[in-house]
């Protein structure tokens, strides 16, 4: 408990004096109660088996039963997995390029490995932080404990060159037929 002791003014001579106020700490004991009870806590040892308790091990086999119920080893098809997949993306946890890396491409199914094609490295890196979160998904949506997600980036498309310009189009018929830069030669023909 605190308590503030008042100043004092005293007056010396032509001179007022004043004391500032004082500030005293009482100590009182802290009285704890016998009668608090903390709650029960589950055991790491217990849940391991290391316990004879009968009422631990009914939970223990509650909580396995229900995971086996969540994750199953149930069956599966590419659709199946499209479509969660699609749900996947709708996720706010989901960026912008994983939307793109889960939808974009369809899904390559081998026994219970999942391989999802994408695109670059961003892709791969984006995935790579989240790959633990789609996967348990996957797991409880398509309801098999064994599923396993691969990323796979894909090579890069042969770039497509694209002709714009009237010469890059003449370029290439000619490389097509060789006999148009003859028919050019002979009429005197230039581009504009």
């Amino acid at each position: 408990m605190f308590k503030i002791k008042g100043s004092k003014s005293i007056l010396v001579g032509n001179k007022l004096k004043i004391t500032p106020p004082k500030l005293e700490i009482e100590k009182t004991p802290i009285v704890r109660s016998a009668s608090i009870s903390r709650p029960h806590t589950i055991s790491i040892s217990k849940g391991l088996g290391n316990n004879r308790d009968n009422k631990s091990t009914v939970v223990n086999k509650d909580i396995v039963e229900s995971k086996n119920e969540i994750y199953g080893s149930a069956s599966y098809t590419q659709e199946d997995v499209e479509n969660v997949l699609k749900e996947i993306s709708k996720r706010k946890e989901i960026g912008a390029a994983l939307k793109m890396a889960l939808t974009t491409y369809p899904p390559e199914l081998s026994s219970h490995n999942i391989t999802l094609p994408i695109e670059n490295t961003y892709q791969e890196d984006a995935l790579k932080s989240i790959k633990v979160f789609i996967q348990n998904l996957l797991k409880k949506e398509l309801k098999n404990k064994d599923i396993e997600l691969h990323a796979r980036v894909i090579q890069e498309k042969e770039s497509v060159k694209l002709y714009i310009t009237d010469k890059d189009k003449l370029e290439r018929l000619v490389e097509k037929n060789p006999l148009v830069l003859n028919f050019i030669k002979t009429f005197g023909l230039e581009l504009n």
